[in-house]
């Protein structure tokens, strides 16, 4: 059993393949303690043909943690949690630093990354983005695929 373990959200990824990894989590007894954590990506407008106010920016950046936070906070009340404490972070940038940096933070034990199979996002970006975030953690990493994420029928009576 692990004391701490964070599982990251990015954009796009599905709300229910992370609630079922929160599930699967919290009903195998894998950690006392669960950081939800949400990572948005900042905006680039790079393929704008005008520049954007900074404020309009920073704005729409803050509207996207909103959201996430909001999703995880609802897949929080989802979860019978059974004496297990969890907390949620949300932060924007770029997951092969954010994650780091926040597991450092919370002294995370392990990582669950969420399903990078379905961020929509072609083949080679998603193995890009999830070899980036493995080559900048020193923590273990669990990643399951789509196909294998399914809450695990509780047990408890």
């Amino acid at each position: 059993m692990y004391r701490t373990v964070m599982i990251v959200q990015t954009e796009g990824s599905p709300q229910d393949a992370m609630l079922a990894q929160v599930q699967n989590v919290v009903q195998q007894g894998l950690g006392m303690h669960v950081v939800l954590t949400g990572v948005s990506e900042p905006i680039q407008p790079v393929a704008l043909d005008y520049v954007l106010d900074p404020w309009v920016l920073a704005r729409a950046e803050e509207e996207g943690r909103e959201r996430m936070h909001k999703g995880l906070e609802a897949i929080a009340g989802a979860v019978s949690w059974g004496g297990i404490t969890h907390e949620i972070r949300v932060d924007s940038g770029f997951e092969a630093v954010v994650v780091p940096a926040i597991a450092r933070e919370v002294n995370a034990d392990i990582v669950v990354l969420s399903n990078p199979s379905a961020c929509g996002r072609p083949p080679s970006a998603r193995a890009r983005r999830l070899y980036k975030v493995l080559r900048s953690i020193c923590l273990p990493v669990l990643v399951a695929p789509e196909s294998r994420l399914q809450a695990v029928p509780s047990t408890a009576p």
